[in-house]
């Protein structure tokens, strides 16, 4: 019996899945741990691929996309062993980085979960935790505006997005959620907690799973010393099915754990929000110079399509 099992969700990823995986076999030493991939019925020869250059993966290969949650519940509900760790089809470890998690969370009995550093592709930091969000942080949030509350407030984090900017992720702490790219849990809170709530096709539910987890009384802990490179690509921020699903996530949270007028209140700071931004956004984008345009272009996508999922019932 593995002490941690490795739980990878892929959906046509197969060259960046190819590369997860050569990672984890290639990096990973003095740990007793197995690997499961679930298959959400790709396309692209993803299950020919590990059945071929990776037998002692175990796969299990599904007839339909039935989304992140429902597909690692999967392996959650079926694998044994003290630890499991989340880890995206996008990821490639650094180093002896999965050990350096199990050791972590080792050494700490009272975290029911724990993350670590999350790089880009170039080698910058990816913010991957923070506090939970709530409808001041859906207005207010941002990477600029969480700078410039944490000079004017310090360590308020009233107004903030998460509360964490960049620089907050050098240090090790307690957090309020990790990102499911690489979370590692432990098996014995899941059996009190539950699994990932099927409910959230994706996005939001490490954040609900984290949030039962703090109300069982344990800590979800971040720490900066093991790596991992997140190649969160930018095709997709750019489809409105994506920024449905996120907001119709978001909508669930605050109606699972606040109530209906809580989810509805959050729609509306959504809306308000949207049409402050975009006036906004297309201006810094003709004023700003090119080297920035990409950036301004996917926030003001984002609200454009945010508006969109508002009119169309929240459809995803």
């Amino acid at each position: 019996m593995a002490d941690l099992t490795i739980s990878i969700v892929n959906w046509n990823t197969k060259k960046l899945l190819k590369s997860c995986l050569e990672s984890i076999i290639n990096q990973t030493k003095e740990l007793n741990y197995s690997i499961w991939v679930v298959d959400n019925n790709s396309s692209d020869g993803s299950i020919g691929m590990i059945e071929e250059i990776f037998p002692q993966v175990q796969l299990i290969k599904n007839k339909a996309n039935i989304g992140f949650s429902k597909a690692n519940n999967q392996i959650l509900s079926a694998c044994e062993g003290k630890y499991v760790l989340l880890l995206n089809s996008d990821t490639q470890v650094i180093g002896n980085t999965v050990k350096g998690l199990f050791d972590f969370i080792e050494g700490h009995p009272d975290a029911g979960a724990a993350g670590c550093k999350i790089l880009n592709a170039d080698g910058s930091l990816q913010t991957s935790c923070g506090r939970f969000p709530g409808l001041l942080s859906i207005f207010f949030g941002g990477e600029f505006c969480n700078k410039l509350y944490k000079k004017i407030f310090k360590n308020s984090t009233f107004f903030a997005e998460y509360g964490l900017t960049k620089e907050d992720h050098q240090d090790f702490q307690e957090v309020d959620f990790v990102k499911g790219c690489c979370l590692i849990l432990r098996k014995s809170v899941l059996e009190r907690t539950g699994l990932l709530d099927e409910n959230f096709f994706m996005y939001c539910e490490e954040t609900d799973l984290c949030y039962r987890i703090k109300q069982q009384g344990m800590k979800v802990l971040y720490t900066p010393e093991p790596e991992v490179i997140h190649f969160d690509g930018q095709s997709s921020i750019y489809k409105d099915q994506t920024v449905c699903r996120n907001l119709s996530s978001q909508e669930f949270y605050f109606r699972k754990h606040f109530g209906g007028l809580c989810a509805h209140a959050m729609k509306w700071i959504v809306a308000i929000g949207s049409l402050i931004r975009i006036p906004l956004f297309l201006i810094a984008y003709i004023c700003v110079r090119k080297g920035k345009r990409p950036f301004i272009k996917f926030k003001l996508i984002w609200n454009l399509y945010a508006l969109k999922w508002l009119v169309s019932g929240n459809n995803t």
